[in-house]
């Protein structure tokens, strides 16, 4: 169940990760390391723990089935994560030279009902980025209280170390936007 909407001004203190998530996360690098060496085998165990971290982000967070102001901004991915939404989508992506930046229009996969259609298989960014405030201020544009944004290091060292595997399974190639890979 979604966290109860609150102002901007009165969103108390994150607090810690539960202790479960540290251990799985621990487990998680052993397993990406040791076991799995495909890229997009590690890619999906990734969005597996993502799956499980935001059981407990989604008490705090405000986001709901149907909002989708988010799916209007900027959504970097490596090509790694577009492989696999081509896979899942049996679309083809293209990779273009130049990463645009700046968008307002809506996400290639966003539904006419406000859904993502790719939910499964989302963009690690889509994954972090949770509004903690009254969604108003997601269309509105106004700063409020946000987790996970990659800006801020995704509020998180776990997040943030796992953005930097997804990183390293790409190989460090340029991030793009998810317009720039489906158009």
């Amino acid at each position: 169940m979604p966290a109860p909407i609150r102002d901007k001004t009165a969103v108390p203190p994150l607090p810690p990760l539960p202790r479960h998530l540290v251990r799985l996360h621990k487990a998680l690098v052993w397993w990406c390391n040791v076991v799995v060496t495909d890229p997009l085998g590690r890619l999906r165990w990734i969005y597996r723990y993502m799956n499980i971290y935001n059981r407990f982000i989604s008490t705090l967070a405000v986001c709901r089935r149907g909002c989708s102001a988010c799916c209007h901004i900027d959504v970097d991915l490596t090509e790694t994560e577009a492989v696999l939404i081509a896979r899942h989508t049996g679309r083809d992506y293209t990779k273009r030279a130049i990463h645009t930046h700046g968008h307002t229009s809506p996400c290639p996969f966003l539904g006419a009902q406000g859904e993502c259609t790719i939910y499964s298989v989302r963009p690690f960014n889509c994954r972090t980025f949770h509004a903690l405030d009254d969604p108003k201020y997601c269309a509105t544009g106004e700063d409020h209280a946000v987790y996970g944004l990659p800006s801020f290091d995704y509020t998180s060292k776990i997040l943030f170390s796992l953005a930097q595997a997804i990183r390293h399974i790409d190989g460090h190639r340029p991030r793009r936007d998810i317009r720039d890979f489906f158009s």
